[in-house]
């Protein structure tokens, strides 16, 4: 018989009239990531298969084993205690959809803990290891043990698309791997120095643990970047050249964006953190463009970021030595309060519309 599992959703249930249309798109994810069969039953999701890949499904609140069973009490009592240990310490929950069972949801739960404490095993409502719920429908039971966390967040594609600007850094796959949680698809866009950008360098490494929270590969943009880099080094002062090597980021993320009716950037910027990212400097980096950028790690401290990071399985990618664009031939202490009109004096140097088109046409 397959294993079968419960799973539950949270922020769909409030989704009202739009509930058909986030549950459609969660178990088209579903499926697509794991491979589960997946069937509808009052406001749950009961899955056939591996559940070995469900916590990376966004949009899942937390999911659980199960045993079916007959609607019979003496049936749960039999087939709970033999998912039981003595080493552990359990609470039993019930909900009963099924109004017409002779037994009311408290009482089953009472029933089912006296059996396990007359049987040796340890039951308490308040210290507890683990839990198993009695989900009782109309004809059938559902026993539910062994709680897992879900990813959270709403199914991937359910928000629309974003265009997003990954480096090799710590902070871009994080604020992306959070835009997708919201629902979000990326599209992403990554700016490389070295003539050869080739499958299995660290960026094509990122890509892949942001796919494992995916139900379809994410496409990656490359853009080669150093010719550019050039023509902005020969004519802008270098404490400024910072901000204008991601201006021109910006305006090819945006032709980009439009391209692929993308409605947003998304940046992994946080407030303070380095020169570029200090709040004179973000407000000249988005006069660069005429879209809304998103910033979803704008609040977050360092040390937030690298927990995130480890938990997504990022971190040690990102930390490994990578060529940084937005490295290359800056001073020690750049430009952290830059005025606008300093900035467009040096822009006037050079042909903006070429430079980007020709980007562009060398992805």
């Amino acid at each position: 018989m397959e294993e079968i599992s419960i799973i539950h959703y949270g922020e769909l249930a409030l989704k009202g009239n739009n509930r058909s249309f986030f549950e459609d798109v969660l178990i088209n994810n579903i499926k697509a990531q794991t491979g589960l069969k997946i069937k509808r039953e009052f406001g749950r999701l009961v899955a056939e298969g591996n559940t070995s890949k469900l916590g990376n499904v966004f949009g899942i609140a937390n999911y659980w084993s199960c045993l079916l069973s007959k609607n019979d009490i003496e049936e749960f009592k039999i087939k709970i205690e033999s998912l039981c240990d003595k080493d552990k310490i359990y609470r039993i929950e019930t909900s009963r959809v099924n109004k017409n069972f002779p037994l009311k949801s408290p009482e089953v739960s009472y029933q089912v803990a006296k059996h396990l404490m007359d049987q040796g095993y340890q039951v308490s409502p308040r210290e507890y290891n683990e839990t198993i719920r009695i989900e009782i429908l109309n004809n059938k039971s559902y026993l539910l043990f062994n709680k897992k966390t879900g990813a959270g967040g709403l199914p991937m594609g359910v928000t629309g698309k974003i265009t997003c600007l990954l480096s090799g850094g710590l902070d871009s796959p994080v604020s992306i791997w959070k835009m997708m949680k919201r629902g979000a698809t990326p599209i992403l866009v990554h700016y490389y120095m070295q003539s050869d950008f080739s499958q299995g360098n660290k960026i094509f490494q990122l890509v892949d643990k942001l796919n494992a929270y995916s139900p379809y590969k994410l496409k990656l943009i490359a853009i080669p970047f150093g010719e550019l880099q050039k023509e902005i080094i020969k004519n802008v002062d270098s404490k400024f050249r910072l901000l204008i090597y991601r201006r021109f980021m910006y305006r090819i993320a945006e032709k980009i964006a439009i391209a692929n009716e993308s409605k947003v950037l998304v940046s992994g910027d946080s407030l303070g953190q380095v020169a570029s990212q200090t709040l004179d400097n973000i407000i000249a980096v988005n006069q660069a463009v005429t879209m809304p950028v998103f910033r979803p790690l704008l609040a977050m401290d360092k040390q937030e970021i690298i927990d995130l990071a480890i938990i997504i399985d990022t971190y040690k990618i990102s930390i490994q030595e990578y060529a940084d664009c937005c490295s290359f031939l800056v001073p020690d202490h750049p430009e952290t309060r830059a005025k606008i009109h300093d900035i467009l004096e040096y822009e006037e140097l050079l042909n903006i519309t070429e430079l980007v088109d020709k980007s562009i046409s060398n992805i």
